[in-house]
C-alpha cells in the first residue's frame, strides 16, 4: 500500500513536471520562439553536500549516547572509555551536467554525481564494577552506506537573463542505487569464568530509487562561451522498505535470516539500559514487549541540500 502510494507521487510529479515545462514554453514571446535555435551546454561543479542519513544515525547515536553510558562519562570517566561514532552527514559533491536549452527561457538536464561511500569504525569499552570485580563490556561497530553515482533529470527555467546574469530555478527526478550494512562484535569479560562473545551483520540489497531535487543556479558570464557557477540544491529522498540478510552469531550458536531492515528500540539485559537498534526479520515481533517496542520499517534518508561552485560550457 505504502510503496503504491509512492509510485502514485512520483508519477503525480513527472505530470506536473510536465504541465509546467508546457506552461513555461508557452509564456515564451512568439519573438524569441521564432528566432531560437536549440543550444547545448556542459556544467561541471564542485562542493559539499549533507545528507541526514536516517536510522542507520540515530541507532549508532542512540545506543553511544544511552543513560548508562552518559552518567558514567559524567560520574566515573574512569569507567568507560572510546564512543561509537555516526556517519558523517557531510560529503564532498562532484556533478556533470548536459543541458539541452529547448527555448530561450527552458532547458532539460540531464546530470550525474560522484558516488557517496560513508562508513568508519568505532569502539567502546564501559566497565561495570560490582562487589566480585570487574565486569568488562566491549563493543565494535563498522556501518557503511553506499549510493552509485545518482542520475539527475531536471525540467529548468530562466526566471532572469542578462548579458551577464542568468538566474536559473530547476526541478526533476533523482535515481539511486543504495546499500547499507553493519558489522557489530560484543564481548563479555566477567570477573571471573570464560568470556562471552556475539557478532551480528546485516546488509540489505541493492535497491533502485527515485527521490526528488529542486535548485537556484545563478550563472555569471566571464567569457562569450563560459559562466561562473553558483548553485544551491535541495533532495528529498526518503528510502524504506530495505530487502537485507542478517547473521548472528556467539559461542553457541549461529543463526541468518532473511527479510526487511526494521527499526525499534530495545531493553539490554547486560547494562540495563534502552536504545536504538536495527536488525533484519522475515516478520517481526507481532507486538511490543519489554525487549522491543516502536517497531517499524527502518528508513534510509538521503535528503538534504548542497552548495556547488564551478563553470558551464557553451557548446554549440
Amino acid at each position: 500500500m505504502v510503496g503504491r502510494m509512492l509510485n502514485e507521487k512520483r508519477t503525480s510529479a513527472w505530470i506536473l513536471l510536465f504541465f509546467l515545462l508546457a506552461f513555461l514554453n508557452k509564456i515564451a514571446t512568439p519573438e524569441e520562439k521564432d528566432n531560437f535555435k536549440p543550444k547545448y551546454s556542459i556544467k561541471l561543479t564542485c562542493g559539499m553536500g549533507y545528507s541526514a542519513i536516517g536510522d542507520i544515525n540515530k541507532t549508532l547515536e542512540s545506543f553511544n549516547n544511552n543513560s548508562r553510558f552518559e552518567s558514567a562519562r559524567l560520574n566515573t570517566p574512569d569507567l568507560i572509555n572510546g564512543e561509537i561514532v555516526a556517519l558523517e552527514n557531510r560529503n564532498l559533491d562532484l556533478e556533470a551536467e548536459f543541458r539541452l536549452h529547448i527555448s530561450p527561457k527552458i532547458a532539460l538536464s540531464f546530470a550525474t554525481s560522484s558516488p557517496v561511500i560513508k562508513k568508519n569504525e568505532s569502539s567502546l569499552t564501559y566497565i561495570y564494577r560490582g562487589s566480585a570485580g570487574d565486569q568488562i563490556h566491549s563493543y565494535n561497530f563498522k556501518p557503511e552506506v553506499k549510493v552509485w553515482m545518482p542520475l539527475r533529470v531536471s525540467f529548468g527555467y530562466s526566471l532572469y537573463s542578462s548579458s551577464k546574469l542568468n538566474l536559473f530555478f530547476y526541478g526533476g527526478i533523482n535515481y539511486y542505487i543504495i546499500k547499507a550494512s553493519e558489522f557489530r562484535r560484543f564481548e563479555l569479560i566477567p570477573p571471573v569464568g570464560s568470556s562471552d562473545r556475539a557478532i551480528r551483520y546485516w546488509e540489505t540489497k541493492n535497491k533502485i530509487y527515485s527521490g526528488l531535487h529542486g535548485g537556484i543556479e545563478i550563472d555569471y558570464n566571464l567569457i562569450k562561451n563560459m559562466a561562473f557557477v553558483l548553485e544551491v540544491e535541495g533532495k528529498y529522498a526518503r528510502i524504506g522498505y530495505l530487502k537485507g540478510t542478517m547473521l548472528e552469531e556467539t559461542d553457541f550458536f549461529e543463526f541468518g535470516q532473511e527479510g526487511f531492515l526494521y527499526f525499534f528500540n530495545m531493553w539490554d539485559d547486560y547494562i540495563g539500559v534502552r536504545y536504538d537498534d536495527l536488525k533484519v526479520w522475515y516478520a517481526p515481533p507481532e507486538f511490543s514487549t519489554r525487549d522491543y517496542t516502536g517497531i517499524k520499517k527502518a528508513v534510509l534518508d538521503l535528503s538534504g541540500f548542497s552548495f556547488k561552485v564551478g563553470i558551464r560550457i557553451r557548446l554549440f
